[in-house]
């Protein structure tokens, strides 16, 4: 949503801000990801693969040499390593800085700052959305997940560098882009065990055509807003449990 919206802008510093925004997150991909070996064999859920997880200590395992191969997914020696990759993924996302843990101090700035350009040239648009993470995580019973058509791994990488990584647990991020996101939140309906207490936000038609298949609320972002705007409608929903549910559980 945020590098569409940069690219999308008719000035310069717009699609200047998410020429170095993508550069960053191949950068953050390639280093603590395994982008370059999982992205034909991306997962759309983070437990897919444990069945194949023996629960081996990571420490001592070297994921350069152990021959990990992603055209070869017949045996279950490649989907156990497979397991141990997305092992490390969550590992590193469930740190409190995962930035921190695979950057230099100097490419650590470097990315803050970037985070900070882009969210001064949004007008605190990634501000405003920690802000109304922070106030729906505290919303009793209250679940936040994210359905993404980016592959699983570059939707991880992108919350770590939007500081969203700490309102949002790995598992209950959902990549879409093979089932669909109408499977996406008709799985997360199942895995919560709720039908109607479930809310859809998003900025596309998709995930619009998604809830109106499922009968659920739908509540549109417009990413091109600037600022507080975009988020009205987020405010507006956490308002509405608060007001309407009190210790309830709208999902």
């Amino acid at each position: 949503m945020v590098f569409q919206s940069l690219r999308d802008q008719r000035d310069r510093d717009g699609p200047a801000l998410a020429e170095k925004m993508q550069a960053a997150i191949f950068d953050t991909l390639d280093r603590g990801f395994f982008y370059q070996e999982i992205e034909s064999v991306d997962q759309n859920h983070c437990r897919c693969t444990d069945e194949y997880d023996d629960g081996a200590a990571l420490a001592e395992h070297e994921f350069r040499s152990d021959r990990f191969s992603d055209g070869v997914r017949s045996g279950d020696v490649e989907w156990r390593l497979l397991a141990y990759r997305y092992r490390k993924i969550e590992r590193l996302y469930n740190t409190p800085n995962p930035l921190r843990e695979i950057f230099s101090e100097r490419d650590f700035g470097a990315m803050v700052n970037l985070a900070n350009d882009v969210n001064d040239y949004t007008r605190n648009f990634l501000k405003i959305a920690r802000q109304m993470l922070r106030q729906a995580s505290a919303v009793p019973g209250a679940v936040i997940t994210v359905v993404s058509n980016s592959t699983l791994c570059a939707t991880l990488a992108k919350a770590c560098l939007y500081d969203l990584a700490r309102f949002i647990p790995p598992e209950n991020v959902y990549n879409s882009r093979d089932i669909g996101k109408v499977e996406c939140i008709r799985s997360i309906q199942e895995r919560f065990g709720v039908r109607d207490n479930v809310v859809v936000i998003g900025d596309g038609p998709e995930e619009k055509e998604a809830a109106r298949q499922l009968r659920l609320q739908f509540f549109q972002i417009d990413p091109h807003e600037r600022g507080l705007r975009c988020w009205e409608p987020v405010e507006d929903i956490i308002q509405d449990h608060q007001r309407r549910h009190g210790g309830g559980g709208r999902r």
